[in-house]
């Protein structure tokens, strides 16, 4: 049945604050001006080329796997922007109020200044060949599978930095707060100082397949316990598949075995099979009586 989306935005009443219209298969929104207090909406997994101007209330905005080739100017209230997966080439001015921006797998050639309360940074498989100075409080930045040559200074706040599969050359200073850090194939010849915060999460810090030779004496650590660690990761797997299997088959297996004993008992303590086992006594004999309790206990 087709979604009619003129007839369900009509039905809302106008001081709704959320708006959940995914995965419904449109191809374009009605306008949403009537809604003078919506705080939230949800348009993703859908066919949209563009969308309508967002009311000025907006905190959320998730517009993920659509064909948006743009988008319209964002409301100065939103917190959050998801719009992953679609065809856009350019963000328009991101507001102040923005802590979050997801904006990975599109074709964005840059970014465009970032407000100073964000938090996290999702811009992973794009074409982005720099990225602009990172805001003070970002904890989380994702921007592998790009064309980068260069990382600005990194917050003092930052906890994880995901810059995998770019041509970085060298990385800034880390942060002592930073506790993930993936950096592998990238054309990296040394590493900075390691914080303390990786050096004790270590299982957490990747630098696979860079051409480093570094006097840093964690180095040597990491890059042993990179395949170390992988290969621990595959024994465990392996040893917890053994056990799964195990367990699940168990039971078949005893039923299976059971199959085989049960026929061989039955044989065994059959009235037939003690009749035939006392006509072996011979009551004659003087220790037939010893023979004939002996063939009992047997039996």
């Amino acid at each position: 049945m087709t979604f009619d989306i003129v007839k369900y935005i009509d039905s809302l009443p106008e001081d709704c604050i959320k708006i959940n219209i995914s995965c419904k298969n449109i191809t374009f929104i009605p306008d949403l001006t009537r809604f003078k207090f919506l705080q939230i909406l949800y348009c993703e997994n859908n066919r949209l080329t563009s969308l309508p101007s967002l009311p000025p209330t907006l905190q959320i905005l998730s517009c993920s796997e659509n064909q948006l080739s743009s988008l319209p100017p964002l409301p100065p209230t939103l917190q959050e922007l998801r719009c992953l997966c679609n065809q856009l080439t350019s963000l328009p001015s991101l507001p102040d109020t923005l802590q979050e921006l997801s904006c990975s797998v599109n074709q964005l050639t840059s970014l465009p200044l970032l407000p100073p309360t964000l938090q996290e940074l999702d811009c992973w498989k794009n074409r982005l060949t720099s990225l602009p100075s990172l805001p003070p409080t970002l904890k989380k930045l994702s921007c592998n599978k790009n064309q980068l040559t260069f990382l600005h200074s990194l917050p003092p706040t930052l906890q994880q930095l995901d810059c995998y599969k770019n041509r970085l050359t060298f990385l800034p200073s880390l942060p002592p707060t930073l506790q993930v850090l993936n950096c592998s194939n990238n054309h990296l010849t040394s590493l900075p100082f390691l914080p303390d915060t990786l050096q004790t999460h270590i299982q957490f810090t990747f630098t696979w397949n860079n051409p480093i030779y570094s006097n840093n004496p964690i180095y040597d650590i990491i890059q042993s316990y990179d395949k170390t660690f992988v290969n621990d990761k595959m024994i465990i797997l392996n040893k917890f598949r053994f056990f799964y299997y195990s367990l699940k088959y168990k039971q078949l297996l005893l039923k299976w075995l059971w199959r085989i004993r049960e026929k061989i008992a039955m044989e065994k303590y059959s009235p037939a099979n003690l009749i035939k086992l006392l006509k072996n006594v011979n009551e004659d004999d003087p220790e037939g009586e010893n023979a004939f309790d002996e063939m009992l206990n047997n039996w």
